[in-house]
């Protein structure tokens, strides 16, 4: 995770105030870590980062001074989101350049329900996600459908086609029921897109570090950190 540690650095200092101890670009990194351990809100993110602060300074190889969550919530609020989605979208896209067959990305939009609020007149955030997808074989039913492409050939067609339903079909109820999305009342500027981007960047994760259960994988990084600070971030 050092290398991701390294790409996330490059995100740019907003705060006029550089403070070391609260740099936001490692906040924003260690608020991931977090998520990846079970934590669902920013109140979480600080219990986290105060309970593994000695891990965390080993980590950083610096003193470290667990955020509030205020301080994080708005580290959310003021990075520039635009970077933080293209670091996420060359991620992908590196992986896609160093893999030896065929990387397919599925794309997907969901409406965030917990982000509408009646009192501010504020319709419900509609965000779109990418997820890094692999076959799997299992238990399934039976439909016809009919397609035309001169891309693929029908097997890889049929694969991309498995993918995209992936995500309707487990991606959904994993990020509703594991990480609480539409639970999630956050509402205020950007922090709902930013919130979104650090949740697939761990599902994402997870899923390529060969985590068949997502549930399972955030448990065992809450219970053992020292698997968690040494994944592999599938980065050059």
């Amino acid at each position: 995770m050092k290398r991701l540690l390294e790409e996330f650095r490059k995100l740019k200092d907003y705060r006029k105030n550089q403070v070391a101890y609260t740099n936001p670009s490692e906040i924003l990194f260690l608020s991931l870590l977090a998520v990846m351990s079970g934590a669902n809100s920013f109140e979480d993110m600080s219990l986290w980062m105060k309970e593994r602060k000695r891990e965390i300074a080993k980590f950083l190889e610096k003193p470290f001074k667990a955020p509030a969550y205020t301080t994080i919530r708005n580290t959310f609020l003021n990075m520039d989101s635009k970077e933080i989605e293209k670091l996420q979208r060359e991620w992908v896209e590196g992986l896609s350049e160093n893999s030896e067959g065929l990387t397919i990305v599925a794309t997907d939009g969901k409406t965030m329900r917990g982000s509408k609020s009646k009192e501010m007149n504020q319709k419900a955030r509609h965000i779109v996600s990418l997820f890094l997808t692999e076959l799997s074989y299992g238990k399934y039913t039976k439909e016809t459908h009919r397609y035309i492409s001169s891309l693929v050939d029908a097997k890889t067609f049929l694969h991309i086609i498995r993918s995209h339903w992936k995500i309707e079909n487990s991606l959904h109820y994993v990020k509703d029921v594991s990480f609480e999305e539409d639970a999630c009342r956050t509402r205020t500027g950007q922090i709902p897109f930013v919130q979104t981007m650090i949740r697939n960047l761990a599902i994402n994760f997870i899923n390529l570090n060969k985590f068949s259960n997502i549930k399972q994988a955030r448990k065992l990084f809450a219970w053992s950190p020292h698997r968690l600070f040494n994944l592999q971030s599938f980065l050059l």
